[in-house]
């Protein structure tokens, strides 16, 4: 062996086709170890999936792994492609301790497509039970740090856009979704800060809410902050609020449309696109959504919190926010139950620098004597927040039109929209996720029963990606 050239070494390492063949290859001798530690021989292992104990599981069509990038990266893809086959094993018993070292290097590994969205709905982690408990914080999450459970709600939203209901075989994998009640109540808190029983929401108190960035690390902390409401809920914990809820939303938004309209106007596998009109297809699934084309995603294995605001820079950006056409739904009613939507398509977004934030930045030139630097406002208006309108009609050919701020630091989104007949406008709280922009309207009505109406907005060539 010491006489064999490293490139015949690591062909034999390719062709062996597993990781855990890879490594005991690497653990033998000096010279192995450094041979085998090579980003192509890493690529060749992910590619080749020996590791793969069940073929339905599917392969990384979107391996992050490329020849030029460095052996050390490569080999924590490799790694985190190997856990990925394990969590139906690792995850029989869930524990705080397991989540904390699965998040270290789940969410990356999702957002790069990989199908081990297959894997987790194979697991435990996916029994009503455990997802239960998991969106109520109860449980074996109960100590596990919120930075932590941010991610959970990632993996577990994206597997939720990709499964189908109980006893269902048409397409996807079945499982059942956490109570709607286990979003609607923390929303509930959060519509009694601002609107009182007939009355708007106060703008200027929307606008200054929900800036804080700082991460809320432990169980206490979490509990706490929903306690005070509004201002006392920094974005991150809204942020993930979204999360949890874009999970049911879209679960519910698939079960509608695969299962609850007639196929005509829903999913149907013998569609003829040549003969037929497009029917509304279900919402991006976790597999379709291009995450790492659009986040500035940290290495498998890093520091948790590097995730969070990792899709900001570009999501909020002017050009991510008017490329393309924006699709969505929005559900109707008072009863909190994701069952009445109304369907949009081909809606355009136009951002323009927000006027207010603008006028804030002078002003606070002005206060510090430091004169009208026209430099700074020019470099900083983009920087800030956008004014955002949004047009187009939904899938009854009736007009949609809303307008808004988003704030970039946090993806907070503040949209408005006239109510036919009415004079008020509703108004909606959002937070652009990686899955979008979501949330939920503020209102109640004279008797003071909240308005339960929520928002997805995403892309609409998510929809026509493809999965695994």
């Amino acid at each position: 062996m010491d006489s064999l050239p490293v490139e015949i070494l690591r062909l034999v390492a390719v062709h062996a086709t597993s990781y855990q063949t890879v490594r005991s290859l690497r653990q033998t001798c000096r010279r192995f170890r450094s041979a085998l530690h090579d980003s192509g021989v890493y690529k060749a292992v992910i590619d080749a999936g020996g590791h793969r104990d069940d073929p339905d599981n599917g392969t990384w069509l979107r391996n992050p792994v490329t020849l030029s990038m460095p052996a050390d990266l490569s080999a924590k893809y490799a790694y985190a492609d190997y856990k990925a086959y394990e969590i139906p094993r690792e995850a029989v018993v869930v524990t705080s301790e397991w989540v904390e070292s699965f998040v270290k290097w789940a969410s990356v590994t999702v957002a790069t497509g990989h199908p081990m969205i297959n894997t987790i709905l194979k697991s435990n982690l996916m029994s009503y039970p455990y997802l239960q408990a998991a969106f109520a914080g109860k449980g074996p999450f109960k100590k596990v740090s919120a930075t932590s459970m941010y991610h959970l709600y990632f993996c577990l939203s994206a597997c939720l856009l990709s499964a189908t209901a109980p006893n269902d075989t048409r397409e996807g994998l079945a499982c059942e979704p956490p109570e709607d009640d286990s979003i609607n109540n923390l929303w509930f808190n959060i519509n009694l800060q601002f609107v009182a029983p007939g009355e708007e929401p106060e703008l200027d108190s929307l606008a200054d809410a929900w800036e804080g960035l700082a991460l809320k690390d432990t169980a206490d902390n979490y509990d706490s902050a929903w306690l005070y409401g509004g201002t006392g809920i920094p974005a991150f914990l809204m942020q993930s609020l979204c999360l949890k809820t874009v999970g049911i939303l879209g679960f519910r938004e698939r079960e509608h449309i695969l299962f609850e309209l007639p196929l005509s106007r829903g999913y149907d596998p013998s569609f003829d696109s040549e003969a037929d009109s497009p029917p509304f297809l279900p919402p991006p699934s976790g597999f379709q959504i291009p995450f790492e084309t659009f986040m500035q995603l940290p290495e498998p294995f890093e520091d948790p919190s590097r995730f969070i605001w990792c899709h900001l820079p570009i999501m909020t950006s002017r050009k991510f926010l008017e490329e393309g056409t924006w699709g969505g739904i929005m559900t109707r009613g008072i009863s909190g139950r994701m069952k009445s939507f109304t369907e949009f398509e081909g809606l355009k977004l136009a951002a323009t620098p927000a006027k207010e934030s603008i006028q804030n930045l002078i002003s606070e030139m002005e206060s510090q004597n430091l004169g009208f630097d026209a430099d700074k406002i020019e470099r900083d208006e983009t920087s800030l927040a956008f004014d955002i309108d949004v047009s187009g009609r939904d899938r009854s050919e009736d007009e949609v039109t809303l307008e808004g701020t988003i704030f970039r630091e946090t993806g907070k989104v503040i949209f408005r929209q006239k109510v036919e007949g009415e004079e008020e406008k509703m108004h909606w709280i959002c937070f652009m996720t990686p899955f979008g922009i979501v949330g939920k309207s503020l209102k109640c009505n004279a008797m003071g029963i909240t308005i339960y109406i929520y928002m997805w907005l995403w892309k609409d060539t998510w929809k026509l990606a493809s999965g695994p």
